[in-house]
């Protein structure tokens, strides 16, 4: 056999290798022992050809420790900066994406890994990714995810057209400051592409640091556009994810974008061919319906929305005419002692609100018992 034709069938059995043991417990272990019969340049093409970096940090569920990821990245240094199609990995990408991508975006993949690779080739953190359902994504967007729960639907019924059975698929992590200050520094025009903001104020993880890390220098984060639904000040204040909601986060907000609190106008809406709904406009509650339905609220923060906007306390709701104080009878996981408080304010404020001339004392009013189903 002649030694060309011998490097290419080394190579392809390397690749075999790849590609079958990959999902059924690849380890370092494994990984050298079973390519330490073939030639390190041999290995670096194979490795490259079968795209093995991206398949190990894309691959969900397996474990992608730092000493494989390294092992890989020595004997193939140019991976970490090989882009490769989106569906060669998962359909989740649409585009050339890097590893850098797959590391954040995969919640099993250690954050020693992400930071070795930012560390490698810092370059891939000003590389976008289109998204299946628009716009487009940078590390940055993916990383932040982590904090935010993601769901998997297991079922589909053909009759209905429905989807049934959505369980959680991960839940959500906390984040390591320094990686989203890496990502940030290698490539700060992300912070205004794609609403980083909005992603961190969805999830578990926020705090007073990591939003002013995701401030940009011309503060556009906080600019609300007319045809946005959602935007950061509405992500916090309807955030369920935290332990105790972050008052100090929301003055910042108030502090760079008090506008923001303002009240939400109807937005159009246009909807596929085949919905039944047509196109159209959709009704928007204000932000202090969005907070008083949050278990999380804190009183200071009800406080700040009714002395910035009084307004408000008066504003129903749209499509069923519901007042901000209906939202707190309505919210049964708000403790007592919270939700005597804030009713004091919206009634002080708007004392008509209560419909009868009920007083707020130290225990929760019957009608709002009857509202969160405490008397059936």
């Amino acid at each position: 056999m002649s030694p060309e034709l011998l490097l290419q069938q080394q190579k392809e059995e390397l690749k075999r290798y790849f590609g079958n043991d990959i999902y059924s417990g690849f380890t370092i272990e494994g990984l050298q022992e079973f390519t330490k019969k073939y030639p390190a340049d041999v290995f670096k093409e194979a490795a490259l050809d079968s795209k093995l970096l991206h398949l190990i940090l894309g691959t969900l569920y397996i474990e992608c420790h730092l000493d494989l990821v390294k092992y890989v990245v020595d004997m193939a240094p140019t991976a970490v900066s090989t882009v490769v199609p989106g569906g060669h990995v998962s359909d989740r990408f649409e585009g050339e994406i890097l590893p850098l991508h797959l590391a954040c975006d995969n919640k099993d993949c250690p954050d020693s890994v992400i930071k070795f690779l930012i560390e490698k080739y810092p370059s891939a953190a000003g590389h976008s990714i289109n998204r299946p359902r628009g716009g487009c994504w940078f590390p940055l967007h993916y990383y932040l995810m982590r904090a935010v729960e993601t769901f998997a639907t297991h079922g589909y019924d053909e009759g209905t057209d429905e989807h049934y059975e959505e369980c959680p698929e991960y839940p959500e992590q906390q984040l390591d400051y320094d990686i989203v200050e890496m990502l940030v520094r290698a490539y700060p025009e992300a912070l205004t592409s794609g609403s980083p903001m909005n992603i961190l104020c969805q999830g578990c993880a926020v705090s007073l640091e990591l939003a002013h890390l995701l401030t940009d220098k011309e503060q556009k984060c906080f600019k609300v556009d007319e045809s946005e639904v959602e935007f950061p000040m509405r992500c916090l204040l309807g955030n369920e994810d935290v332990d105790s909601f972050p008052t100090d986060v929301f003055r910042y907000f108030m502090e760079c974008s008090p506008s923001s609190l303002r009240r939400q106008k109807p937005v159009d809406v246009d909807y596929d061919e085949d919905d039944d709904f047509g196109s159209g406009t959709m009704s928007t509650d204000t932000l202090l319906h969005v907070a008083c339905s949050n278990p999380e609220i804190s009183v200071e923060a009800i406080q700040i929305i009714v002395n910035e906007c009084p307004y408000m306390v008066r504003e129903e709701y749209a499509e069923d005419g519901f007042l901000p104080i209906l939202n707190i009878c309505c919210n049964k996981d708000l403790d007592d002692e919270s939700s005597i408080e804030i009713l004091k304010i919206l009634v002080n404020e708007f004392p008509e609100s209560v419909r009868t001339n009920v007083g707020v004392t130290n225990s929760l009013p019957d009608w709002c018992s009857r509202e969160r189903g405490e008397n059936d």
